[in-house]
């Protein structure tokens, strides 16, 4: 009787089955746990933080992002880098691009005058790299911190040294 019958068979394929089921139910909830937790810190994030194509395309932004150049998340896949840096600026952004997709990173923070969508301007200092996808390079990851303070304070420190 070395023989399995039909219905052993199925039994064990069905076991095995049942296992598979419970692996691949526990991988998916682990992968839940880390996408809530790249969430909370993309979105809670005081910096702002945004993620774009090779093209300036924005794939997605933090709420500070969004906050500050008062935007709707519903219109980040609308807005192109292009649209929000001064065109003075472009020679460095594609500089930067460039940078990035040679070294996988900026080496130095750059500094940005952004556009807001009411059509004032605040200045940015950034810090960008390359995302991974299957292992192949598929987005900019780019890390903001409002300036604007500070560049004005400049502006009027270098004005009142003009002056005396």
């Amino acid at each position: 009787m070395g023989k399995k019958t039909t219905y052993e068979k199925m039994a064990e394929r069905i076991g095995t089955l049942e296992e598979e089921y419970t692996e691949r139910q526990r991988e998916m909830d682990e992968q839940q746990k880390d996408q809530e937790k790249y969430r909370a810190i993309f979105d809670r994030n005081l910096h702002c933080i945004f993620v774009h194509d090779f093209e300036g395309n924005f794939l997605d932004a933090n709420e500070a992002f969004l906050n500050l150049l008062d935007y709707r998340r519903q219109e980040i896949s609308s807005i192109n880098f292009a649209t929000l840096i001064d065109e003075d600026q472009m020679p460095k952004a594609l500089a930067a691009i460039e940078e990035i997709k040679r070294n996988g990173f900026v080496k130095n923070f750059l500094e940005f005058k952004l556009k807001k969508r009411d059509g004032n301007y605040v200045w940015v200092e950034t810090d960008s790299s390359l995302i991974y996808q299957n292992g192949e390079a598929y987005a900019i990851l780019g890390v903001a911190r409002d300036i604007t303070d500070r560049k004005t304070t400049e502006k009027s420190l270098r004005q009142s040294e003009t002056r005396y």
